[in-house]
């Protein structure tokens, strides 16, 4: 199969300026904290942040190790996010209301059942938050 060079560089330049656009369109996340000592307990906090975002990646780290990402949206206060994750058999959660200006985490806890459920502060360390217009 036979390619005009010319389409073919003609190709190349439109999906080029395509892309272009589509990076200037593209909502990039501003890092808006890094917890530097992942491996100690994180307390019920508020972290506020100098603009407005519409939503937040937050990655959580366990037992001193990054484990994953989770994806809130401000808007609705009255209903709190759970950060969860399950290592080794065990659930591990915390709460966080989420603000276009601001993240109030509440207190970790660790599962040994699911009903049995106690405060621990070293469950689901938020380790970077990341914000989105």
């Amino acid at each position: 199969m036979n390619i005009n060079p010319k389409l073919l560089k003609d190709v190349n330049e439109q999906l080029t300026l395509l892309n272009n656009k589509l990076d200037n369109k593209t909502n990039k996340g501003i890092l808006l904290y890094t917890n530097s000592n992942i491996g100690t307990a994180f307390n019920p906090q508020t972290l506020n942040f100098n603009d407005t975002y519409s939503y937040y990646d937050i990655i959580i780290a366990q037992d001193g190790a990054i484990l994953k990402t989770c994806r809130v949206f401000a808007g609705d206060t009255s209903v709190d996010y759970l950060l969860e994750n399950n290592l080794n058999g065990f659930i591990r959660t915390r709460t966080v209301k989420v603000y276009s200006n601001k993240l109030v985490f509440g207190n970790g806890i660790f599962y040994l059942t699911y009903s049995n459920g106690t405060d621990n502060n070293s469950q689901c360390i938020p380790y970077k938050i990341i914000g989105y217009k």
